[in-house]
């Protein structure tokens, strides 16, 4: 692996650990929200204004130790469902407990489906012994628990499958959400039954719909073998399924191997960076996105260091990977016809933008870098043309409509044709559709024009419009100061 790449592998999400103390709540305790269900808030309180706790147990239905549960749903294939409670010492989950898991309404349904545990975090801690303690902490920490009451709806193979907290109307509203979550759970077990019977594209899109199933939350946290398998399915990207799984995880690897790129850019010569961008490309898992950004800084050093066929073809490289980003793609474009031009290319150059400009008719961008070159060119009727074409196809991009309008009054004022340059500024100035900072920036355009002319008293009331079109007084100094700039320059 190259030095100074610090290559980010997956981690998992930060678990927060609820610290239990003996006689002492913890002044508050914000919940998980699991599969988006919002859990209580157990907040310290004089305990007289809850239930008594423990009126209406039925001890029997609920064991304590997780491990005895656990070995007898691998026996009948039943689920576990988790209570993680403060039992003398939370309100909500005494609530819980008196309004719903002591309630025989509850528990003959939920012993169909589920076995019992209750994992307890007591401030007394002799109601739970210290080796149940310990286990019940492990537990904790390793279903992502921070905050009671939470319930862990968790199969037999040991995987959760649904979070949920404390909700008031009793049996009726708590069973309902259980036959959700165990309705979730089915989906989830089909989808995957059909994904490993499946292969390739279609195996990865029903992993992601059984995971969805789920929640994808929940997926991501504790389904990680399933997450890498749809990774590994969506290789090369065409699924669209890594930026939802590891969209976060790809941001910061992308942002750390550019800044070592950057630091190594000004430490090492070209060349030197140029070979580790190579075996970076091989040995790295790169997404479109990390290699198109890997690309640009190649693309630079290859032009500083005269290898201009390699920027060619890394910019086709690019061209490709910005196939679904339009501006970007008609960017690389733009820059590989300049570069070509920089080689006395001409005609390649010329070819660069035709060919692009009959994929992508509308290419507004296309039109404004051929209608600089034909201007340089001389070639006044063929520029115009180019500029009005763009502009016509930038009606929804206010910056690229002001480069061309810019750029088309330019042309025709350097033509001799003053009061046209003039009135194309006007009619973009006029245009209350669009940025008031653009229309402002045609109007000081339009005062350049009339200082050249020895207007001066007109420029100076475009000038004045053009300050009082602007609302920020940020905007309003700043536009002041460039007025400023230009006038001291006639």
């Amino acid at each position: 692996m190259l030095p100074l790449l610090r290559v980010f592998a997956a981690a998992c999400p930060s678990i927060k650990i609820l610290a239990i103390f003996v006689g002492l709540c913890v002044p508050q305790v914000s919940m998980v929200d699991h599969g988006g269900v919002a859990l209580g808030v157990c907040v310290p309180q004089e305990l007289e204004d809850a239930p008594a706790a423990g009126q209406a147990v039925m001890q029997d239905d609920w064991e304590t130790d997780i491990d005895v549960a656990l070995a007898a749903a691998k026996k009948d294939g039943k689920h576990l469902l988790l209570d993680f409670t403060g039992s003398d010492w939370c309100p909500p989950c005494i609530r819980l407990e008196n309004e719903v898991l002591s309630q025989a309404a509850f528990l003959q349904e939920a012993v169909k489906h589920f076995h019992l545990v209750k994992l307890d975090f007591p401030q007394n801690q002799l109601l739970v012994p210290a080796k149940l303690m310990e286990k019940n902490q492990e537990w904790m920490k390793r279903l992502g628990v921070d905050g009671f009451p939470t319930l862990v709806l968790l199969d037999s193979q040991e995987r959760p499958f649904g979070f949920m907290g404390y909700t008031a109307g009793g049996p009726p509203v708590f069973l309902e959400q259980l036959q959700q979550r165990l309705a979730a759970k089915a989906r989830f077990d089909q989808l995957q039954q059909q994904a490993m019977a499946a292969e390739g594209a279609e195996r990865g899109r029903l992993l992601d719909q059984a995971l969805e199933a789920l929640d994808l939350t929940i997926g991501q946290t504790h389904y990680k073998d399933l997450v890498e398998m749809i990774l590994e399915l969506d290789a090369a990207h065409q699924l669209g399924l890594r930026e939802k799984y590891r969209g976060d995880l790809d941001a910061e690897q992308r942002k750390a191997i550019l800044a070592d790129l950057l630091m190594l850019v000004r430490l090492r010569s070209p060349e030197d960076v140029l070979g580790l961008i190579d075996t970076m490309l091989v040995e790295v898992p790169m997404t479109p996105q990390l290699e198109s950004s890997v690309l640009q800084i190649r693309v630079d050093l290859e032009r500083k260091s005269g290898r201009l066929p390699e920027a060619i073809r890394s910019l086709d490289r690019l061209a490709e990977l910005y196939a679904e980003d339009d501006d970007a793609w008609q960017r690389v474009i733009v820059r590989k016809f300049y570069l070509l031009l920089g080689q006395a290319d001409q005609t390649q150059a010329i070819a660069t933008l035709d060919t692009a400009l009959q994929a992508r008719p509308k290419s507004a961008r296309l039109f404004l870098a051929r209608g600089d070159w034909q201007q340089s060119q001389k070639q006044v009727e063929q520029a115009l043309l180019s500029y009005d074409q763009g502009s016509a196809n930038a009606v929804d991009i206010p910056d690229l409509r002001w480069e061309l309008v810019a750029a088309k009054a330019d042309l025709l004022f350097e033509a001799g044709q003053q009061d046209p340059a003039i009135a194309e500024l006007e009619g973009f100035a006029a245009n209350e559709r669009l940025p008031a900072d653009l229309r402002a920036k045609a109007l000081v355009h339009k005062a350049i024009f009339l200082r050249q002319q020895g207007k001066d008293r007109a420029a100076l009331l475009s000038e004045n419009k053009a300050i009082g079109m602007l609302e920020s007084p940020k905007r309003k100094a700043e536009l002041e100061r460039l007025i400023q700039e230009i006038r001291s320059s006639f």
